[in-house]
């Protein structure tokens, strides 16, 4: 079967498939115009802001900027993968697959991923058992230590790895093969238990399915004292975090998530009814973490102690870098106890939990009170002491202009600094990319390598896994076009990336344009460089656009597609400007427009930012 044929697989059950009969089996349509609307499914809203266009079938929520087809809906819905959803619709749409069965099976990589779902699946029933029928003494004692009701074990589907009981057997017992044991991590070389003595927790991807499981030694004997699978086809450390398959629902729903260190400080945070927390699990954040909490405010609730004070850190540096393309802030829960959140919930049962994880501060009051912490330290020398101001500028840089303002003054105004020191510390270190951290920049651009927007089915048919709002006409909605999420920079040298942010932000904001005429001939007679080039016709063809009255910031892509006006060669080199500004920042009103205005009077440079010769324009 060619690619045209896999293709129209998809597009054939997307073109029998009624929409509106998807969607209502699960909301409750009502019909406005030529949409319906409802209220939201996937986060809570009281006036509905969920929109189904059933022409375009196409649907978007204005609340929480979730969109897609039939195909992402159930995604989202049902917490299944693409291929799940396109046989659901298929079945739907009485479209017989089973013609294209190899389409679903020939990969190799899907049928030994398959296998280890299938027997990771097998191991934790067998967990359960032995946590139901052989507890030891060592276990009933943790157990209650714990406070691990029936009901927790059987929400965090809990089980016991013994030290007495060979897996291995159990699993040749259920005809698995010797290749797939020793492929999913679960014994070791001598066909010992890999996990032995330990209370073990499954760990589901977004699909719910298990692709390894993470055991906490009972016997405080053991080092290390959590112990997770090895990598594996099916597991990858930094593609899953715990309890994120139970907890997504309600992320999408309320747009908060609380992220903690272990499984335990999740299950006491559960245990006091908040269901939108995930575990780290001792790894690095990462940004497959990140997309999965796209919108949302990320509460960082880690311990008091040095290591958890560094994790904070750590992690505070990720969620800055992606911070604008992913739409996320961070939020830190303020925790003096010395306790982690499993042990605050033992103390009363969830009370003090309560009251701590009411206390959280924001980006700024947390700059402010290590500004705060840093001035009154008198351990630590004073080259020691710059240090650290040093890297907290480095995050200021990650503030809204107005609240940088703020900071300064507080900072300024409390005599921990005075002006003249602020401004020079701020012109030195209040940059992108935390340049002071050699490795940071390396690790994050690694992680970018391997990002896909599109993942790849059997067979090599590429479909959008994360299909965003971008690519949904806002028009076809007749509302107002939301607020667009804000991406992240990818690397320029400061005047190229200064002028490329300012490029993206025309694109996404026109409205940041008081005067479309005398900003195209300003941008024309400023600066180019090398780096901005092939950004040239994009702009002047959004600019003209915009003159005419005519541009929709969500729909360009779609606008370049249908023009009738320009050549196959032409769109082409449009839209591949277009889609490399896609991870590139936009700035804020005032920044975008102070910046512009900077930009447009440099006069160091006579030559033209895009080279026009007289009467070249963008059409």
């Amino acid at each position: 079967m060619n690619n045209i044929d896999k293709e129209n697989i998809w597009n054939k059950v997307l073109e029998k498939t009624d929409l509106v009969s998807v969607i209502s089996e699960f909301v409750a349509l009502s019909k406005k115009g030529k949409n319906y609307v409802a209220n939201c499914p996937f986060h809570g809203e009281a006036t509905p802001s969920f929109y189904v266009n059933a022409e375009k079938r196409v649907w978007k929520c204005f609340g929480c900027n979730k969109a897609g087809n039939a195909l992402k809906f159930l995604e989202y819905h049902l917490h299944i993968s693409p291929l799940e959803a396109l046989k659901k619709l298929a079945e739907k749409a009485n479209i017989d697959l089973s013609k294209h069965d190899s389409f679903f099976t020939n990969s190799e990589n899907n049928t030994e991923l398959k296998k280890l779902y299938e027997i990771n699946k097998a191991v934790n029933e067998y967990f359960q058992y032995q946590m139901m029928m052989k507890k030891t003494p060592e276990l009933y004692a943790f157990i209650k230590k714990r406070n691990l009701t029936r009901e927790i074990i059987k929400e965090f589907e809990i089980g016991f790895a013994s030290s007495n009981e060979s897996l291995y057997n159990y699993l040749v017992s259920q005809k698995f093969d010797n290749y797939t044991i020793a492929n999913a991590s679960l014994i070791n070389s001598n066909q010992g238990n890999f996990f032995s003595n330990r209370l073990m927790f499954p760990i589901k991807n977004t699909y719910g399915d298990i692709v390894g499981f993470s055991g906490r030694d009972i016997t405080s004997k053991s080092d290390p004292k959590y112990l997770n699978t090895a990598e594996t086809l099916a597991f990858h450390k930094s593609e899953v975090i715990f309890n994120y398959y139970h907890a997504q629902s309600e992320i999408l729903k309320t747009n908060e998530v609380y992220l903690v260190e272990g499984q335990f400080d999740a299950v006491a945070l559960y245990k006091i009814n908040y269901k939108n927390v995930v575990a780290i699990m001792g790894t690095s954040l990462t940004l497959d973490h990140l997309k999965l909490f796209k919108n949302c405010k990320i509460n960082m609730f880690f311990d008091s102690d040095k290591a958890g004070i560094a994790a904070t850190k750590k992690h505070l540096k990720t969620i800055l870098y992606f911070k604008n393309q992913f739409s996320i802030e961070p939020v830190f829960i303020i925790n003096n106890l010395n306790k982690d959140p499993d042990e605050l919930y033992n103390l009363d049962n969830g009370i003090t939990l309560k009251k701590v994880i009411e206390n959280k501060i924001d980006l700024f009051t947390f700059l402010f009170k290590n500004f705060e912490t840093l001035k009154n330290n008198n351990s630590i020398s004073t080259v020691e002491k710059n240090k650290e101001y040093s890297y907290l500028f480095e995050h200021i840089y990650y503030l809204d202009a107005e609240l940088q303002l703020l900071l300064k003054e507080k900072v300024i105004n409390s005599n921990i600094m005075s002006k003249e020191v602020y401004e020079s510390f701020y012109s030195n270190y209040a940059k992108p990319n935390f340049a002071l951290d050699k490795s940071f920049i390396k690790k994050v651009n690694s992680q970018r390598n391997f990002i896909k927007e599109e993942i790849e089915a059997p067979n090599n048919f590429n479909i959008n896994k994360n299909t965003e709002i971008n690519n949904y006409f806002v028009n076809d909605f007749e509302i107002p076009n939301p607020k667009r999420k804000i991406k992240s920079n990818k690397q320029f040298f400061a005047r190229s990336q200064l002028i490329v942010e300012i490029i993206k932000t025309v694109l996404v904001n026109p409205s940041y344009i008081d005067d479309i005429s005398k900003f195209s001939t300003s941008f024309i007679r400023s600066n180019v460089t090398k780096e901005t080039e092939e950004y040239r016709e994009l702009v002047l063809y959004a600019l003209k656009l915009m003159k005419n009255n005519i541009y929709i910031e969500n729909n360009l892509e779609q606008t370049i597609s249908d023009d009738k006006n320009l050549s196959q060669e032409r769109k082409e080199r449009l839209l591949k400007a277009y889609d490399n500004l896609k991870d590139i920042q936009t700035l804020d009103k005032i920044t975008f427009q102070n910046q512009s205005n900077i930009l447009f009077e440099d006069k160091s440079n006579p030559k033209n930012i895009f080279n026009l010769k007289r009467g070249q324009n963008g059409q």
